[in-house]
C-alpha cells in the first residue's frame, strides 16, 4: 500500500532544500545525481533509475517527452531514490536498479512524491484561487503537465476549468 503521508513528508524535505526549476541537472544534482536523456522506444533497457552505494544516482528520462513530462519523471525517480534512502538509512547502501515498467506500489508512492514536490497542496489550493481554476494557467505556473494539474485538483477536491 502506498505510504502517502511518508512521499508528503519527503517531498517537503526535497523542496527544503531546491525549488522546483526548469533546469533538470540542477535539480538531479542538488541530490547527488544526474540526469541522462534515453530513448526509450529505441532500447531495450528499461532501467530508469541507478543507485550506487555511495547513494549517487543516474536518473533515465525519456528523450521522447516534453520538457514538463521530463520534470515529473525527474520528480518520480527523485521520490524513488528517497524512499530507498529513507529504507536504507545511514547504513552502508546496496546498488540498486530500478526499472521504468517495475513494482506498482513503488511507483505509486514516486508518484505521489512527484506530485507532492511539484505541486505542494497549499500552494496549489492558493494559485486555484488566484488563477480561478485555470488548468492551463495552473500548469504553466507549476511547470507541469496539465494532466498532473488535473490530478492534483481531483485529488483536493477542487474543480477546475480547461
Amino acid at each position: 500500500m502506498c505510504d502517502s503521508k511518508l512521499a508528503a513528508k519527503l517531498a517537503a524535505k526535497a523542496r527544503a532544500k531546491i525549488e522546483p526549476t526548469e533546469d533538470l541537472a540542477k535539480i538531479a544534482e542538488s541530490f547527488g545525481g544526474e540526469v541522462v536523456l534515453k530513448d526509450f522506444w529505441d532500447t531495450e533497457d528499461t532501467t530508469s533509475l541507478v543507485i550506487e552505494p555511495s547513494g549517487r544516482f543516474r536518473a533515465f528520462i525519456d528523450s521522447n517527452a516534453g520538457p514538463l513530462g521530463q520534470r515529473f519523471e525527474l520528480a518520480h525517480e527523485l521520490g524513488h531514490w528517497f524512499f530507498y534512502n529513507q529504507k536504507h538509512g545511514k547504513k552502508k547502501k546496496v546498488p540498486a536498479s530500478i526499472d521504468r515498467y517495475g513494482n506498482r506500489e513503488d511507483n505509486e508512492e514516486a508518484n505521489v512524491f512527484a506530485a507532492e514536490f511539484l505541486i505542494p497542496g497549499e500552494e496549489l489550493k492558493k494559485k486555484f484561487k488566484e488563477l480561478h481554476g485555470d488548468l492551463w494557467a495552473l500548469s504553466e505556473h507549476f511547470l507541469v503537465p496539465i494532466w498532473m494539474v488535473s490530478a492534483r485538483i481531483t485529488a483536493y477536491g477542487l474543480s477546475g476549468k480547461s
